[in-house]
């Protein structure tokens, strides 16, 4: 470490009257220090003593004191009188480096070398050489007003633009105080203003306009610069005028255009916003008020991080959609997406401004009625397609019900002229029975599609009677116990004690009835086919439980529709169109009853129908 009484010690040995002198040259603010031609320190000025340097690890075994002396060697041996060095020095208290510009001068003394070493910091010195630059640049171009004063305020320098636009010279202001060549822009508060930032040594600014003689207003900044150089030991201060006519013309334009562009936004119907890229988020600029009625917000959200306030699920979307219009070269990306029931095509587009900024705007299409439009019509499709599927089966299964018992007469026909031949006639009574029961079930067939004609045209004709439903479960049982018996399974009855009546045309709850037995006794091969009624809560409960093959809970609807059965037409076991449970489905409903069907496949199946039961007669 160095011993800075040493240094003040040793400062005898060199004539002061020289010693000032070569310091003049220097800026007095500067640490100095000075070798003699053995490369000693002889002497070190109070900037030196009273900075940081005095910390410095130089001594004599000190890496950074021996590179310098090294250096001063090579400089000492060379025909130069002036030299510069860059130099780090490590500070071995504060353990860190700082860098210095070392400016070496050397001087003849007595028959002999010294060495002066003026020490600048670098950061410093950019620091100043920063404050400077717009300066040096007017003195260079000589393109804007510029006043030059000495430290004490008066004017030394007088630019020619300045002398050209504000009509002033300077002959006429020449070591006059700066502030009277403003006296006719300035109020005298801005002059006060001014003249306080001069004495407090501070940077000053403010804007005002004037008018040429060919009627243009200018615009103008004034900046008052105190800077760190000298002259001769006299501080300077700069004084710059700026014309900002441009930048304010373009700053109303860049106004006007914004506000055409809001206007423009505002006559767009579908919600439209702008955001700007920050790098850690993503700042609204602007939008239109389509897209403040629909994240319901105010403008006062311009400038401020999208996430607050959009749909999280959205922004999540227009992130990974900027992120994958940066690493593409594609101008723009659309994608669907969905809000509070709105469907929305969002096209994500991007722009560079002018300020090489990256913007992009995004556009929400709200195409709401047109899914609504495609569904309606893949809706339409679907059933149009279900409905040729329907006329397919109808015709198909009309051509085997008609074709089938006709075929079936025919045969019985050639059977019955075989018997009269032979005088057969046991054979031929047993033939008529069977023809009897072949035109049963076309007479039966034409019947169901009458009857659902009739439903569909809604020209069906109802009459409507107060009858115990009782008296109608038991003729059908009646009629269909017989069949039944003769396919080996049980039809089991039970009525339930109660004297409610429901209102309802009786031939047609029989028909219902009836075809609902009917088809249980068809699909079960074993076991009990049990029709019962209760009543319970004021309604009165139909019900029909068969052990037969049974249905696909979830295909139940589909069996509900005309000429429905679970085979195909050619594949299937059962004479029938399928118009059976159709018919007892609608007239159900049509009657103002409510049928519920649970199956099970090879479990059985359960049809429960319900009417309401007319007041006061409930038991």
């Amino acid at each position: 470490m160095l011993n800075i009484n040493n240094f003040e010690t040793s400062h005898n040995q060199i004539n002061p009257t020289i010693l000032n002198s070569a310091l003049d040259f220097f800026l007095t603010d500067e640490p100095i220090l000075i070798l003699n031609q053995n490369f000693d320190i002889v002497f070190i000025n109070d900037a030196f003593k009273f900075s940081e340097l005095h910390n410095f690890y130089l001594d004599e075994n000190s890496e950074n004191f021996n590179q310098l002396k090294d250096n001063i060697k090579l400089f000492s041996a060379s025909s130069f009188n002036y030299s510069r060095l860059n130099v780090s020095i490590f500070s071995k208290d504060e353990n860190r480096k700082s860098e210095y510009l070392i400016n070496i001068s050397r001087i003849n003394f007595q028959q002999s070398e010294i060495f002066l070493l003026k020490f600048i910091d670098a950061i410093k010195l950019l620091e100043r050489e920063n404050r400077i630059a717009s300066i040096q640049t007017a003195l260079e171009m000589m393109k804007i007003p510029l006043i030059i004063t000495s430290s004490k305020g008066n004017i030394i320098y007088l630019s020619e633009e300045f002398e050209k636009i504000f009509d002033q010279s300077l002959e006429n202001l020449h070591n006059k105080f700066f502030c009277l060549a403003l006296e006719k822009y300035l109020s005298k508060e801005d002059l006060l203003s001014l003249e306080s930032s001069f004495l407090s040594n501070k940077i000053w600014n403010k804007t005002f306009q004037i008018s040429s003689k060919s009627g243009k207003t200018h615009h103008y900044e004034i900046k008052f610069l105190p800077t760190n150089r000298f002259i001769n030991g006299d501080k300077l201060n700069v004084l710059i005028i700026l014309d900002i006519t441009n930048h304010i013309e373009k700053k109303i334009e860049a106004e006007a255009l914004a506000d055409r562009i809001s206007s423009i936004l505002d006559s767009i119907i579908d919600p439209v916003f702008i955001v700007k890229d920050c790098d850690n988020y993503l700042s609204l600029e602007r939008a239109n008020k389509s897209f403040f009625d629909l994240f319901n917000i105010s403008s006062s959200k311009l400038g401020t991080n999208i996430e607050k306030f959009l749909d999280r699920n959205l922004f999540d979307f227009i992130v990974a959609n900027i992120n994958s219009l940066k690493n593409s070269d594609k101008s723009f990306i659309e994608f669907d997406y969905s809000l509070s029931n709105k469907y929305y095509k969002i096209k994500l587009s991007s722009l560079t401004t002018s300020q090489n900024e990256l913007i992009f705007i995004i556009t929400m299409n709200n195409i709401t009625q047109e899914i609504e439009y495609h569904n309606k019509i893949n809706e339409a499709y679907k059933k149009e397609t279900h409905l040729n599927k329907l006329k397919t089966a109808f015709i198909e299964n009309i051509s085997h019900e008609i074709r089938t018992p006709f075929h079936a007469i025919s045969g019985y026909s050639d059977l019955i002229d075989d018997a009269i031949k032979n005088e057969d006639y046991g054979t031929i009574q047993e033939i008529t029975v069977l023809m009897k029961d072949v035109l049963g079930r076309v007479t039966k067939l034409f019947d169901n599609l009458i009857e659902l004609s009739h439903i569909e045209s809604k020209s069906l004709i109802f009459e409507y009677n107060n009858i115990n439903p009782n008296k109608v479960v038991k003729i059908v049982y009646e009629s269909l116990i017989k069949k039944a018996i003769e396919k080996g399974i049980q039809l089991l009855l039970d009525l339930g004690d109660f004297k409610s009546l429901i209102r309802i045309d009786p031939k047609k709850l029989e028909k219902i009835i009836f075809s609902l037995v009917d088809n249980s006794i068809k699909y079960t091969h074993y076991g009990n086919v049990i029709v019962r009624t209760y009543l319970q809560n004021g309604k009165v409960y139909i019900s029909i439980t068969d052990t037969g093959e049974g249905m696909n809970q979830n295909e139940i609807n589909e069996f509900l529709q005309p000429f429905s059965q679970e085979e195909d037409t050619f594949t299937r076991k059962y004479q029938g169109m399928g118009l059976g449970l159709t018919v007892a489905y609608r007239l159900t409903k049509m009657l103002g009853g409510e049928i519920e069907i649970v199956s099970q496949k090879s479990v059985g199946t359960k049809v429960i129908l319900s009417f309401d039961a007319i007041d006061g007669l409930s038991k």
